[in-house]
C-alpha cells in the first residue's frame, strides 16, 4: 500500500566496512521502518530521513537512530528505534543523542588523509574560507553556499565551494581544523550537532578539539545550535566568533540573513555585528539568530595585552639570526609574539597562526616596543589579514594601512 511518506528520502549513514554489507541488505527494511513506524509519529513534514544502525558485534541490529530533516526549517530532531533482529520495533527514544561511547563496536574513526576529499592535490591547509551545504537539493540553500563563496572570492579569499556529499564528516573536520578565516554550514542541525551528508558532526568533536578553530568565524545556519552543549564547544575550540541559530531557522529566510551577512562583512567592510541588522532586514522576528565572540571587522583583529615576558638569546643559541622575543598575553593566552632579528638580516613577514600574531622587528626597534609595553596602559595589538599589517599600539581601532608612525602616539609598527 502506498504510504504519504513516499516522497520522504530515506539514505544511510554508511557504517563501517565490517558492517556495510548489511546496510545495502537491510536497506529496504529499514526505510520501511521510518516510512510505517518512525514518520506517522511525527507532527512536522520533512524533507529526507538519514538513518544510521548500531550493531552488535554478529551484526544483527541494536537501534536506528533516524535523523529527521525537517521541510521548512534546519532542524533535525532525532528519533532512536531500538529493534529485534527482524526489525521489529520495541521502543522509541525521542530528541535522542548518541554520544560517543555507545558507537558500535569496531566503529573506529579513520585518520583524516592529507588532502580533503573532492580536492585532488590541494592541500586543505591552503584554504581560508569554506562555503557548504549538504543539502544542495534544497535550492535556498545551494544558492546561499554559492553566494558567499563567491562573495569570499570577491574579498580575496581562498574559497572553497562544498556541495552535497563534498559536504562530509572528513571534509568538516579537516577544513576546520586547518586554520581557515571563516566557515560557513547551511544545513540541519540541533542542540547537539549538525547533519551532514554522510554522517553528523556532534559537539564532542569540538570539545575535543583544543583551540585548532583559530581563526575562524564559524556561522552555522542551522536550528538551534546556537545553545548548549554545541555553542560552548565552538567558542571553546577558538572559534573567533561563532554564529548560528539559538531557535528553528525557516528555510529561506535564514539563508537571506546570511547572505546580508556576508555581503556586508566582506564586499562592505561592516563589523560582524551587522548580523542583528540583517536579522531585521530580513527575517520574519527578530532573536532567532545570535553571535559570540569577537564582533569586530572581519579583516582585523584586535585585543588588548595585559602582561609580557622578554626572552633575550645568547650568541649562537638560534640557527636563524633572531635574537629575541617579547610574548604578549591577554590573559593566560600568548596572543602576540614580537620577534627580533639581528640588524641587517632578513626579517619575515608578520603572519597570524595557532591563535597567535607574530610581528617582525629588527633588533633596533627592541627598546621601542619595550617601552610602549612597559609605560603605556592600556595597550593592544593589532592585525589586519589581508595585508599582513600588524602592530602594538595604545588603541583598539585599526590603524591605518598607510599611516606614517607619528612620535606623538605611543605605538610601535611590524
Amino acid at each position: 500500500m502506498p504510504s504519504k511518506y513516499d516522497d520522504v528520502e530515506i539514505t544511510m549513514f554508511a557504517s563501517t566496512e565490517e558492517f556495510r554489507t548489511y546496510d545495502v541488505r537491510d536497506e529496504g527494511q529499514i526505510a520501511e521502518v521510518i516510512r510505517r513506524k518512525v514518520l506517522p509519529r511525527e507532527k512536522a513534514k520533512y524533507h529526507s530521513v538519514k538513518v544510521k544502525v548500531n550493531r552488535k558485534a554478529d551484526g544483527s541490529p541494536r537501534y536506528l537512530v533516524a535523523y529527521l530533516l525537517r521541510k521548512d526549517t534546519y532542524t533535525a530532531d532525532v528519533v532512536r528505534v531500538d529493534v529485534d533482529a527482524a526489525y521489529r520495533v520495541k521502543e522509541f527514544k525521542d530528541d535522542y543523542y548518541e554520544a560517543e561511547e555507545e558507537a558500535e563496536p569496531g566503529r573506529e574513526e579513520e585518520e583524516p588523509p592529507g588532502t580533503a576529499k573532492g580536492a585532488p592535490g590541494e592541500s586543505y591547509a591552503a584554504v581560508d574560507f569554506v562555503a557548504a551545504t549538504p543539502v544542495p537539493e534544497i535550492a535556498t540553500a545551494k544558492l546561499a553556499a554559492e553566494t558567499v563563496h563567491e562573495l569570499a572570492l570577491a574579498a580575496g579569499l581562498n574559497s572553497k565551494l562544498l556541495l552535497g556529499a563534498d559536504a562530509s564528516v572528513a571534509n568538516y573536520k579537516l577544513y576546520l581544523a586547518s586554520g581557515l578565516r571563516g566557515f560557513v554550514n547551511v544545513g540541519h542541525g540541533n542542540t547537539n550537532e549538525i547533519v551532514l551528508a554522510d554522517g553528523r558532526l556532534p559537539a564532542s568533536w569540538f570539545q575535543g578539539l583544543g583551540k585548532r578553530l583559530c581563526p575562524a568565524v564559524v556561522y552555522f545556519n542551522s536550528c538551534q545550535v546556537f545553545n548548549a552543549p554545541l555553542q560552548p564547544a565552538v567558542m571553546n575550540a577558538g572559534a573567533r566568533t561563532f554564529i548560528g541559530g539559538i531557535t528553528n531557522l525557516l528555510i529561506g529566510a535564514s539563508e537571506e540573513v546570511c547572505k546580508c551577512f556576508w555581503e556586508n562583512v566582506l564586499a562592505k567592510g561592516a563589523s560582524m555585528s551587522v548580523l542583528t541588522e540583517c536579522e531585521k532586514a530580513k527575517y520574519p522576528t527578530t532573536g532567532a539568530h545570535s553571535i559570540s565572540g569577537d564582533l569586530g571587522l572581519f579583516n582585523f583583529i584586535t585585543s588588548a595585552i595585559d602582561t609580557y615576558k622578554v626572552v633575550l638569546y645568547g650568541k649562537n643559541q638560534t640557527p636563524e639570526a633572531l635574537v629575541a622575543f617579547i610574548h604578549c598575553f591577554q590573559g593566560a593566552n600568548n596572543v602576540v609574539t614580537c620577534e627580533f632579528y639581528a640588524d641587517g638580516s632578513a626579517v619575515p613577514d608578520n603572519r597570524y597562526g595557532g591563535c597567535r600574531v607574530g610581528l617582525g622587528y629588527p633588533w633596533s626597534r627592541f627598546d621601542g616596543v619595550l617601552d610602549v609595553l612597559r609605560n603605556e596602559k592600556p595597550v593592544y595589538y593589532g592585525f589586519i589579514f589581508s595585508t599582513k599589517v600588524g602592530y602594538i599600539a595604545t588603541q583598539a581601532e585599526p590603524v591605518g594601512e598607510g599611516e606614517a608612525l607619528r612620535e606623538s602616539s605611543a605605538r610601535s609598527r611590524g
